[in-house]
């Protein structure tokens, strides 16, 4: 999905979000006897219409988030770098930097947009920082970054929440905080994973892990509606805490991806479960964690951390017209 620094405050020690290992466990076990007597092709990955074409070795030794540039290159954060690849997996540029990103969002003219643990730098295409933003209030847990017009939505495990920023760094809403009045239940992350992704016309979808449902915001920070549930079954989310990640195709569909019983799935516009692109037999299941990215063409792109492969997925008629 980092080591940050306190501002100009004391460095503290800190601990992760609570963990529920007993739930997530049993959670997990029973995902796996499911998936295990229904068959790792029951939903078909066929059916999503996807097929892995392509995969290669991120290139680095702990490699933590995956976006993808208007022009198809991908690019990849972890150790303390940001490197860009060509469509095959070339090396083209390596960015060093002083930390270690979690996670990165590219914008159309190549402006990257780094999430530390504890807080956001920007950086040109070329590699030069250009800003540090200030480190938020509370115990801030930087999982995830999101572009929309006019906003970058950070998703803040730590504190629970979604932070928005002006594109000068100015923090200028708060997301996602309970709120029975309004109607918003709270997010839930009971481990370090909350993802954000937005949609068309600048909407805001977050993955609430700990209700196992992804949720669309207004502006206004209530939820406009969500879809998700708790279940085994290859339509629902298992475990303590999933879906981890999220990522929104340009028709809108939604790609998920779940830790403890690792799988990648496609959903309808509507939360209806489309088909499994990749299941447990694909990945290291005691380690399995996942970041997501898709293009303007509709290929997936699927970052398994543990080992640092990067899968590439396209649709039929997209290998056609390679």
């Amino acid at each position: 999905m980092a080591r940050g620094r306190a501002g100009a405050g004391v460095a503290t020690k800190r601990r992760a979000p609570r963990q529920a290992p007993v739930r997530w466990l049993a959670g997990a076990l029973a995902g796996i006897v499911a998936w295990a007597l229904a068959g790792p092709g029951h939903a078909g990955a066929a059916q999503s219409g996807y097929r892995q074409v392509r995969q290669f070795r991120a290139g680095l030794a702990h490699a933590r988030g995956v976006a993808v540039g208007a022009d198809g290159a991908i690019y990849l954060a972890g150790d303390r770098a940001v490197i860009r690849c060509g469509e095959e997996g070339r090396l083209q540029r390596r960015i060093a930097l002083s930390e270690a990103p979690v996670a990165l969002a590219v914008a159309a003219d190549g402006t990257l947009y780094l999430a530390m643990q504890h807080h956001l730098e920007v950086y040109s295409p070329q590699g030069k920082r250009l800003a540090r933003w200030q480190r938020p209030p509370g115990r801030p847990w930087f999982t995830s970054v999101a572009l929309a017009p006019g906003r970058v939505w950070v998703g803040d495990a730590g504190n629970r929440q979604v932070l928005g920023y002006d594109r000068q760094g100015r923090l200028v809403a708060r997301l996602g905080r309970r709120d029975p009045g309004r109607g918003v239940p709270g997010i839930l992350a009971p481990s370090p994973h909350l993802d954000v992704a937005v949609g068309a016309g600048g909407q805001l979808w977050v993955a609430n892990p700990g209700r196992h449902r992804v949720e669309a915001y207004t502006a206004k920070g209530t939820v406009a509606r969500w879809w998700g549930k708790p279940s085994q079954a290859a339509d629902g989310f298992c475990g303590c805490c999933n879906p981890t990640d999220l990522a929104l195709l340009p028709d809108g569909r939604f790609v998920t991806a779940e830790k403890g019983l690792p799988r990648v799935k496609l959903y309808t516009r509507a939360g209806r479960l489309q088909g499994v692109l990749a299941g447990p037999e694909r990945f290291v299941k005691e380690r399995a964690s996942f970041d997501l990215a898709v293009d303007h063409r509709g290929r997936i792109v699927v970052l398994e951390r543990a080992t640092g492969l990067v899968r590439v997925f396209a649709t039929k008629k997209e290998q056609t017209n390679e």
